[in-house]
């Protein structure tokens, strides 16, 4: 899910900030019409404020979301 991390959030997003995570977690789920989603969301520590939830999300007919929490 590496290059569906760095198209949502610009590159090398992946490698400096979600492989740097401490946690994270992932998960899969199919719908009524046999679409698969896979979906990770990792708490990300950040310096200047305190750490925030981010996910992303891709389907098996290739549409990519953005997973926000408020």
């Amino acid at each position: 899910m590496a290059s569906v991390w760095d198209t949502v959030y610009g590159d090398g997003y992946y490698q400096l900030q979600v492989l740097l995570a401490k946690k994270c977690a992932r998960g899969s789920g199919t719908c009524k019409e046999k679409r698969i989603l896979d979906a990770e969301i990792c708490l990300i520590n950040n310096r200047s404020s305190k750490a925030t939830r981010v996910g992303v999300a891709k389907d098996s007919t290739g549409n990519i979301y953005k997973i926000v929490f408020f």
